[in-house]
Order: structure tokens, then sequence, then C-alpha cells
């Protein structure tokens, strides 16, 4: 199912459980992890719809990598910064946005535990087809939704540009994560998910985790993630 909030477009996510992490991964040990639903933006936040807020907020329009065309996502952003987004959205739409937690981002990659290396696929062929990468980015961002998505309908996934998420990056955490909805609350790191246009194919693993601390960087991006849908409101 599909909806749209103030011009970003959202997929309902179903609730289920899967295997949250990889064997071959030293801070990634496999674990059944339940996620309640909720919808996800099909696509990383755009320069377009970032800077919608900037200005209602009179801020300076955000400088980017990719020359801020508007259909490139948005870079550059701290996670603050994301986070000011979603409580802007917040506040316009009275739903609660916020960014994906570390354990809806893998689930909505995986699409519920389908896919085990990359979203949308499991072969390496194949990956050209869904992702930015090295072997065909060029070394640079590309705007949103150019490649498939995956079998949930969400693009760019994996490659591209890297997702901020809402929790902080703890390995003992993740290894040992509480069944149901986990969050690990806390400052500094917070994890970012993906890969982005200049990783490996091992850098765009569904299970691959890394961090960054709270500053902005030129590959970091962030989608986002709504609940309690309002049918009152038009979406």
């Amino acid at each position: 199912k599909k909806t749209n909030l103030l011009g970003i477009n959202l997929v309902e996510i179903p609730a289920g459980s899967f295997s949250m992490g990889d064997p071959d991964m030293e801070d990634s040990t496999p674990h059944i992890v339940h996620v309640d639903k909720f919808s996800l933006s099909a696509t990383p936040v755009t320069i377009a719809q970032f800077n919608h807020m900037c200005h209602e907020l009179e801020w300076t329009p955000i400088k980017c990598m990719s020359n801020d065309d508007d259909d490139y996502p948005v870079n550059n952003v701290n996670w603050f910064e994301a986070k000011e987004f979603c409580g802007w959205m917040s506040e316009k739409t009275n739903m609660n946005v916020r960014l994906p937690t570390e354990a809806e981002w893998e689930y909505a990659a995986s699409c519920g535990g389908k896919y085990s290396l990359w979203s949308g696929t499991d072969r390496f062929v194949e990956l050209t087809n869904y992702a930015w990468f090295k072997d065909n980015a060029n070394y640079k961002i590309h705007p949103v939704a150019q490649k498939k998505p995956n079998d949930y309908g969400l693009y760019d996934m994996c490659g591209n540009i890297y997702e901020w998420c809402e929790d902080k990056y703890e390995k003992d955490y993740y290894n040992e994560s509480p069944p149901l909805n986990p969050l690990c609350q806390g400052d500094d790191p917070k994890v970012i998910r993906g890969g982005n246009w200049a990783g490996i194919p091992e850098n765009l693993f569904i299970a691959d985790r890394w961090y960054n601390h709270v500053y902005s960087k030129f590959y970091i991006g962030f989608r986002i993630v709504v609940q309690q849908l309002s049918i009152n409101k038009g979406i």
C-alpha cells in the first residue's frame, strides 16, 4: 500500500519477524526480531523536500554534493538536522514522523527476511539493477529512484547514499537486542546503513553495519518513518 505525505511517497511495511544480522559479520550476530507495522519513504528524502522545510523555517537552503538538483537525495545533513525535518513533518501532519530504527531499516531492506545479501536480490549479477555503487556510479551520487525498487517498493535501500537511523551504534546491544521493536538509545555515534555510490558490493550488504558521529557528511542522507497515518489528512 502506498500513500503520499507532503509530496513524500510512503510504502506501508507489514508487521513481521525476521532473522536480523549475518553470521559472517563480527558485529552482526543473527537473532530473531519482530517489528510492528510502519510506513517508510519510498526513497531517501530529496533536496527539494528538505529545502521545502528550509524555506518555511527561513533556513539557508542546504548545500549538497549534487549541485542542489532537486531529485537528488539530500546529503551533508547531520543527524540533528534529519531529526529536525522529522519534527517539522510531525508538526505539519500531526503524525509520528521519525528516522527508522536499525531493525526497521534492515527488515524493510530485506523485504521481511526474503533477501540476505542486497535489497532486492541475492545475485551479484543483478545488483547493478538495484543499486548505485563503485562498479556503476562513476564515483558520484545519482537522483533517487533511477534503479529498480525492492519487493516492498523501496528504492535505493542499498547504494547511492548512506542513511541515518535512530539508533546509537553499539555492537553488544545489536547482538543481544530485545526481540520486539529494538532501539538502542543514546548519544554519539549513530547508525548509518545501506552503503553509498563509492562502496564495493560487500559494503552494500543488508546486514552491513556502520556508524558516524552526528556530524554531516556528503555521503549520508536519510529517509523517514511515519506511523499512525490518518485518513483525515488526505494522504
